[in-house]
């Protein structure tokens, strides 16, 4: 008996997802953007997306302050190598559902 209940247990759980990097565009970097005092580090890319179910502005694109020091080092040095170079990067992106403030977050740039 335990052994159905945690098995429909599972079931009932596993089924449960959350907000993730689903879609890709390509383009240049056309603008960074830091401030002093956040962590968030904004970009506008060529192409970019302009609808999206839940988030309402899309002048800027979103990097997560959340995400650990050295990663954010690493992401806005690709950044700038890429505004800098006028290379097409790939950006991924949560399509769907998930925000930073009001703007799409950027889970990829490559």
């Amino acid at each position: 008996m335990k052994y159905i209940i945690s098995m429909l247990f599972m079931l009932l759980f596993s089924t449960q997802s959350s907000a993730n990097y689903d879609a890709n565009f390509k383009g240049k970097i056309l603008g960074v953007l830091t401030y002093p005092h956040s962590k968030i580090i904004l970009i506008r890319v060529e192409g970019q997306p302009t609808t999206h179910p839940v988030c309402s502005k899309f002048d800027y694109l979103a990097i997560d302050p959340n995400i650990d020091h050295e990663t954010r080092q690493i992401v806005f040095a690709r950044l700038l190598m890429a505004y800098a170079t006028g290379e097409t990067v790939n950006i991924g992106y949560d399509a769907n559902d998930e925000c930073i403030g009001a703007r799409m977050k950027v889970y990829r740039v490559g």
